[in-house]
């Protein structure tokens, strides 16, 4: 009995091993399939595009183009020029594009404009990096670029309208700021970035791709890591809504940069504004009346609809603001 109980034990494996192969055998199969059929449709787009295009695309990427590669066209640089601000603003970005130009292997020590195609973030004859064409920009911090949608649908629900002057903190590559430069008007969007590839794929590459540079948006480089408000109409400039979406949580690595930041939440926040804050509050509820002025007006999780994720979020108004309060 024992020789037929092993004999069957051995059928058994030998059944189940042949039943793996084959289940692996038609993954295979099945996966070469998707691919080929992903690669001959990629093949067909990629004929219906203009010969221009495709020509455009396959440039080699360099990180110095050579002398007497030709100007953007003068009215878009001066529209990126515009909103990279002006004076000392733009030479910051500038600097920052020569630092990371020196990082990529770049030789030239000087600033660059941020719109002269002799940076390194352009290709030979104007022509948009690569990397940027790929937009690989979109998967930089882990969630989906259609977020933007869901957070610009949550501010208009929240009483969001064209008239605001609306501060994106920590704005990124425009992810909030596609959807929300052209509904605004015009010159009522402020941005803040600290990474600088992430704000020149802002300003280079969705600005151009979906035509805002018309919505004449107000965007900043603070490559010190200044929170500083004061780059925008000589620090005048006072915001119906301020927007800091996933910033505050990544902030207790420097020591008082999150107070800071608040203090100048609250000090530009116009009568009757709203922060929108979300994941946590910075600091406890009573710590933002006394230290800020601030009192937390609404609290709410959202769900998503163009992601699938769920956002928590935090309304705070000035303390003058909200009924009840002296």
């Amino acid at each position: 009995h024992g020789g037929g109980g092993a004999s069957t034990r051995r059928r058994v494996f030998a059944a189940y091993g042949l039943t793996l192969v084959l289940l692996w055998t038609a993954y295979s199969a099945w996966t070469h399939s998707n691919i080929f059929r992903s690669s001959r449709l990629g093949a067909e787009l990629e004929d219906q595009r203009p010969q221009s295009w495709r020509r455009d695309v396959s440039l080699p990427v360099v990180a110095q183009p050579t002398v007497g590669t030709p100007a953007l066209p003068e009215a878009l640089a001066s529209a990126l020029r515009s909103m990279a601000l002006s004076s000392g603003q733009a030479r910051n970005t500038s600097e920052a594009v020569a630092a990371a130009g020196s990082r990529r292997g770049a030789k030239r020590s000087t600033a660059v404009d941020p719109c002269d195609p002799m940076n390194p973030f352009f290709e030979p004859r104007g022509e948009v990096q690569r990397d940027f064409l790929r937009e690989t920009h979109h998967y930089a911090f882990g969630r989906a670029w259609s977020l933007g949608r869901d957070i610009f649908e949550h501010l208009r629900s929240r009483g969001l309208v064209p008239t605001d002057v609306l501060l994106d903190f920590g704005s990124g590559a425009l992810r909030n700021g596609v959807w929300l430069i052209p509904f605004l008007q015009p010159g009522h969007y402020y941005a803040i970035e600290h990474n600088t590839p992430m704000f020149l794929a802002g300003l280079h590459y969705e600005v151009p791709l979906h035509g805002l540079q018309e919505r004449r948006p107000n965007l900043y480089n603070n490559v010190d890591g200044s929170p500083s408000l004061g780059h925008f109409g000589d620090g005048r400039v006072m915001f119906d809504k301020i927007l800091a979406f996933a910033v505050l949580i990544h902030l207790n690595a420097v020591p008082g940069l999150k107070r800071r930041v608040l203090s100048e939440f609250a000090a530009h926040l116009a009568p009757g504004g709203t922060i929108f804050l979300s994941h946590s509050l910075p600091y406890s509820t009573r710590a933002l009346e006394q230290d800020f002025g601030l009192r937390v007006s609404r609290h709410e999780r959202q769900p998503c609809r163009w992601s699938v994720s769920t956002n928590v979020w935090f309304e705070l108004q000035k303390l003058a603001n909200i009924s009840g309060t002296p």
